[in-house]
């Protein structure tokens, strides 16, 4: 529709003559006119929109069905760039290794699972049926909410510490505080203290083979695993591998 009207009396396109003699006539323009009309002559500028389809009206089957090739074309181009994206990160991904190749991510443990060991053990002898699966490292993240008071202490020391000179004695005593609480926060951690803390349920497991890894997030991310709290298992009247069962 924008580009007949962007062309030359193109208003020729939406009727007749005596179509637009008679289209005068009822809006009260009062003349007569021997053609065409240009749009300049006729239509603003400012009606040349999608929603303008002319005289006719959606009358002709012209216009929807320009719109619905264009439409149809357009979602065809968006599927085919995000089909080309997807393409190109897997074959980026086959050529580079980064860490999330052998780590698998694991939500909603018990909030005093905070023994490293233990849940390297148990994904050891379960993370893939009928092996025993080499783990390489277990990271637990830890609920800091009884730190956060900490923290902000140590933000307001150390906007303090900006308005004070670095020779007097409380610069000094706030140096010495700072360290006390970034000692005591970098040690909350260890052995003989992680016992005391309390997880976030959240850990990251390392494996030593990729393999191992996605074999671990097939078993324990299917729907069986997730809602029946069981492992899933293959249909006998659907090809090995299915695991639908």
């Amino acid at each position: 529709a924008l580009v007949l009207y962007a062309q030359e009396n193109s208003l020729c396109e939406w009727g007749t003559v005596s179509d637009w003699q008679a289209l005068y006539r009822i809006e009260g323009v009062g003349q007569n006119i021997s053609g065409c009309p240009t749009e300049d002559g006729f239509i603003r500028h400012a009606f040349l929109s999608v929603g303008n389809l002319g005289p006719d009206a959606i009358s002709s089957t012209m216009i929807p069905t320009v719109y619905t090739v264009c439409g149809v074309v357009l979602c065809t181009i968006v599927f085919a760039a995000f089909q080309n994206l997807r393409i190109t990160e897997v074959k980026a991904d086959a050529r580079t290794v980064s860490p999330n190749d052998f780590a698998a991510l694991v939500r909603n443990l018990p909030r005093t699972a905070t023994d490293e060991r233990a849940i390297a053990e148990f994904f050891r002898e379960h993370a893939v049926s009928g092996q025993l699966t080499e783990i390489v490292k277990v990271v637990i993240g830890w609920d800091a909410e009884e730190f956060r008071a900490k923290i902000k202490e140590i933000r307001e020391l150390q906007a303090r510490l900006k308005e004070l000179s670095p020779g007097s004695e409380e610069h000094k005593q706030i140096g010495v505080r700072i360290k006390a609480i970034t000692d005591q926060l970098g040690s909350v951690a260890s052995a003989d203290k992680a016992s005391k803390l309390r997880s976030s349920g959240v850990v990251v497991v390392v494996f030593r083979h990729q393999s191992d890894m996605l074999a671990c997030v097939r078993k324990w991310g299917s729907v069986q695993a997730r809602w029946l709290y069981r492992e899933a298992e293959d249909c006998s009247c659907f090809p090995s591998g299915d695991r639908l069962c």
